[in-house]
């Protein structure tokens, strides 16, 4: 495993709302309000608000199957 391989190195672990809006193909008033209402998780880095690529990905399962998210 290279170094470029490890998670903490990936440029994309983190993301912008915006990033998530056009990932989602949603409004980012939407993004915000799955973030409201806990069903997509988020980190505060600083006085930026970013959405893991986890959280992403498991917003995405959840909604191809059907269910919310685990821990929401």
């Amino acid at each position: 495993m290279t170094q470029h391989d490890l998670p903490s190195q990936d440029p994309r672990r983190f993301l912008t709302v915006s990033e998530v809006a056009v990932e989602l193909r949603i409004s980012r008033a939407s993004v915000y309000r799955l973030l409201h209402d806990g069903t997509l998780g988020s980190n505060r880095f600083g006085k930026s608000l970013r959405v893991s690529r986890d959280a992403v990905d498991a917003y995405i399962s959840s909604s191809v199957n059907g269910a919310r998210p685990a821990g929401s």
